[in-house]
């Protein structure tokens, strides 16, 4: 597979064990306006698993190949204005250790709801089969949104939602090189209509290769 882009993914190095020219990954990136995909995405939300747009936790779904991923992204502040480190993460263990025991009674853990309504929301669209009309719509194989965000980005680099630790390079790689080929096709390439005379003349032949041909059999023929 060919892939065309101006950024580097965790998944590129493959390209040095040979590369199959037939399938080629226009990987641009583009961000999309949320409404533009609304009836294509409204069902993965149970509703906002958090308060606010400043809350340190939020979901976020990769559609990867035909599938869903659901993940959380942890920014580690207790205030907007603190300093923060963020971390994506697709396991729900990562989200209860953030929220200690010790730390229920805190304004932080007051702020969240329920873990059983996160599991829920985990468990239905991780790693789960979606809708291939998504991806034929917008003729990409990677999609990404977060909640709260007014955008869906097209071709999003995945390293940096840590999506190697979902899938190896090897297996990233194979996923796009087969949905790119059989399920989102690859164009036809345009039939160029030749007439018999251009066809002729490509083979090394012209007017004036004929009428020489029939004078040398003239000539034999007089012999």
């Amino acid at each position: 597979m060919i892939i065309e882009s101006k950024f580097h993914d965790y998944y590129d190095c493959i390209q040095s064990l040979g590369i199959d020219k037939t399938t080629v990954f226009k990987r641009h990136t583009k961000e999309l306006p949320v409404n533009s995909l609304k009836d294509e995405v409204c069902n993965l939300y149970l509703g906002n698993l958090s308060y606010s747009q400043t809350f340190p936790i939020k979901q976020f779904i990769i559609l990867f190949c035909g599938k869903s991923y659901a993940g959380f992204e942890i920014t580690d502040r207790d205030f907007s204005w603190d300093p923060y480190t963020t971390k994506y993460t697709y396991s729900v263990k990562d989200v209860k250790e953030y929220y200690p025991d010790k730390q229920q009674g805190s304004r932080r853990y007051r702020s969240y709801r329920s873990f059983d309504r996160i599991e829920e929301w985990h468990n239905k669209y991780n790693d789960k089969p979606y809708n291939v009309e998504i991806f034929r719509n917008h003729d990409t194989p990677i999609l990404f949104f977060k909640e709260h965000s007014n955008i869906v980005i097209k071709n999003p680099t995945l390293k940096d939602y840590r999506f190697q630790t979902i899938l190896d390079p090897f297996t990233a790689y194979q996923e796009i090189n087969q949905f790119i080929s059989g399920v989102l096709g690859q164009p036809e390439k345009e039939t160029i209509q030749v007439d018999e005379k251009t066809k002729v003349q490509s083979k090394g032949f012209d007017k004036w290769s004929f009428r020489k041909q029939s004078h040398q059999r003239k000539g034999k023929q007089n012999d």
